[in-house]
């Protein structure tokens, strides 16, 4: 909750298979920048070349960032680590 806090999140939510992080400053702030930082961030090395591939499927609308909830759990440390990058500013 602190680090929610700190990030500037209201409130952490779900919508089908999407968590959906509130947050009324994503209006006033470069939300396409928000999106590129968060998918480096949350991105991954790709096994076959070792290349980096970004996560795609985060999402950061006018008033909340989504991402994407797995079956394997995943979604935890995308969770901390989304929180821990817009904390940073």
């Amino acid at each position: 909750k602190i680090l929610a806090t700190r990030a500037g999140i209201d409130r952490i939510g779900r919508d089908m298979d999407n968590l959906v992080l509130h947050s009324d400053m994503l209006e006033n702030m470069d939300r396409r920048a928000m999106e590129r930082r968060l998918r480096l961030g949350l991105g991954t090395i790709s096994v076959d070349d070792a290349s980096f591939v970004p996560e795609e499927a985060a999402r950061v609308g006018r008033r909340a960032v989504y991402l994407p909830v797995d079956d394997a759990g995943q979604w935890r440390q995308a969770l901390l680590r989304t929180l821990e990058i817009m904390a940073v500013g």
